[in-house]
């Protein structure tokens, strides 16, 4: 294949290409604003702040706003609570698939994650 014809090939796609990067931008766009619209401020949906106890909500709001993993112990740490206290909460709101234990072999203990 000659260089001309090459380059008439790659120009019938890149228009193709360009749509197709400016659709995947919008998405993503409209993919922010409908989860800023759907999650609050606090981390929470409307939903979760309905029906999750006080304390409950709390934590998982600390814990979205956090945006990374956290030990049992930061927790308490950040929210003066004992570890026995922050051991039922983080459970029931496992249970309910809000969050997430995983084990970190390097710093030797589970760390929790917001799902």
């Amino acid at each position: 294949m000659n260089h001309v014809a090459m380059a008439h090939g790659l120009h019938g796609v890149l228009p193709v290409v360009a749509i197709l990067g400016g659709v995947a931008a919008l998405a993503i766009v409209l993919w922010i604003v409908l989860r800023n619209r759907l999650i609050g401020a606090s981390g929470l949906c409307e939903h979760e702040t309905q029906t999750l106890p006080g304390e409950e909500a709390d934590l998982l709001a600390m814990l979205r706003q956090k945006g990374g993993p956290m030990t049992q112990p930061e927790i308490c740490e950040n929210t003066g609570r004992t570890p026995e206290d922050i051991a039922a909460l983080l459970q029931s709101l496992e249970d309910r698939g809000l969050v997430k234990r995983d084990w970190q072999p390097e710093g030797k203990a589970y760390v929790i994650v917001a799902v």
